[in-house]
């Protein structure tokens, strides 16, 4: 036989339920949200946790990304293209030096967004009709490196011949003073005998 529920047993457990679907949908730590899907989020997720009063009662709360509708302007594609993405994005591809650099070389677990891999696509087949070659990140990337490499090791060459030639003419200078002053000496001799 089975057990039927009384109507306040019935009413708890109802309760119960409706609660923990309520603090089941804030407790989303970690998720990724699905708008994230349609900017470019660099990762970022929506935290939950506890806001905590003066009475130390807890509720809970969520912090969502903060993010920015930001016009970009794409060298490969030569068009501007509006894109939700958050401020760390926007840092993110000030210091990468464009948005394409930013597409082109963040890896694909740190885009994290259809819109992201669809740009990338984008942008890697305007890269090699532009390029006449195959797009290689890691090659690129550590070619990159070793301009940098090159153009820090032509600078600090640079700063050691200036070095040099700016020792070599005080030393001229020194050894001009040292015969003048000897030629000074010897003349004084002379005058004085």
């Amino acid at each position: 036989m089975a057990y039927v529920m009384r109507s306040s047993a019935y009413r708890r457990h109802r309760n119960l339920v409706e609660r923990s679907r309520k603090t089941s949908k804030i407790k989303t730590h970690g998720r990724t949200l699905e708008r994230a899907q349609k900017g470019l989020y660099g990762g970022k997720k929506m935290l939950a946790g506890n806001k905590i009063s003066f009475s130390l009662k807890k509720s809970l709360r969520i912090w969502k990304p903060n993010v920015q509708w930001k016009t970009f302007h794409s060298e490969l594609l030569k068009t501007h293209f509006q894109v939700r993405v958050t401020t760390s994005v926007i840092r993110t591809i000030d210091k990468m030096g464009g948005i394409d650099n930013y597409i082109l070389f963040t890896k694909e677990k740190k885009l994290d967004s259809k819109l992201g891999e669809d740009l990338r696509k984008l942008l890697i087949e305007a890269w090699e009709q532009e390029h006449g070659t195959k797009f290689k990140r890691r090659d690129i990337l550590y070619q990159q490196k070793m301009e940098i490499l090159d153009v820090e090791n032509q600078v600090r060459q640079d700063a050691i011949r200036r070095l040099l030639e700016s020792t070599t003419v005080n030393n001229d200078e020194e050894i001009k003073d040292n015969e003048m002053e000897e030629d000074n000496e010897e003349n004084e001799e002379t005058i004085t005998t």
